[in-house]
């Protein structure tokens, strides 16, 4: 499976659209959720509201072109998408999912041999979240709390489920934490700050509001 967070040549480039997004989001590390994202979209052509369906992923950034670089502030999947009126409005409602489509179907089974460790176990899971399209970031191995995935598994390790529980499962052994952000999948001690971007977003960034 190709990565979900490829702009693709066949993608839909909204640039100037009316629009709000509401994305939630904690201080606290946490693993993939089912709609943290929703997206209104006023006004769209039939053309354009045809091609938005469940399952796309979903890019959004905001920023002006003249600073060089756009902030990525959301990348997902589409969860569900309905159309209401407000009025003289037509609004496109986008409900995302920073992982929705790994969380609906990604299973994934295997076994460690035994005098491996944790970290083979973790690698093998994060490589079939690669398979199935999920950018990963790799594990630091250079940090003092890494020597807890250093464990030998005397008995070795087996697993089968669905790829963001069995992982839950070993980061608790081993007191990790997984989460997504930014459409990335992380795997990091619970007890250090989250590494992931964030865009931080104050009174001063913001130029106007949507009437």
């Amino acid at each position: 499976a190709s990565d979900f967070t490829v702009v693709t040549l066949d993608a839909i480039s909204l640039t100037k659209p009316r629009m709000a997004a509401r994305i939630t989001s904690t201080k606290e590390a946490r693993g993939a959720s089912i709609a943290p994202c929703t997206i209104s979209l006023y006004n769209l052509a039939p053309s354009t509201k045809a091609k938005i369906q469940q399952g796309y992923s979903v890019q959004l950034k905001a920023g002006y072109r003249s600073q060089g670089y756009i902030p990525l502030l959301f990348s997902g999947q589409i969860v569900n998408t309905f159309t209401r009126r407000q009025g003289a409005d037509l609004i496109t409602e986008i409900i995302c999912g920073d992982a929705s489509f790994a969380i609906s179907n990604f299973r994934i089974g295997g076994a460690i041999p035994k005098y491996q460790t944790y970290l083979d176990v973790l690698n093998q899971m994060l490589s079939s979240a690669k398979d199935f399209g999920t950018p990963v970031a790799k594990i630091n191995t250079t940090v003092p709390e890494a020597e807890r995935l250093n464990v030998m598994l005397d008995k070795g390790y087996s697993y089968d489920g669905f790829l963001f529980k069995e992982l839950a499962k070993v980061c608790e052994e081993v007191r990790y934490r997984s989460y997504m952000s930014l459409g990335t999948l992380h795997v990091e001690p619970r007890e250090r700050p989250t590494t992931a971007k964030v865009i931080q977003i104050r009174p001063e960034n913001i130029k106007g509001q949507l009437q």
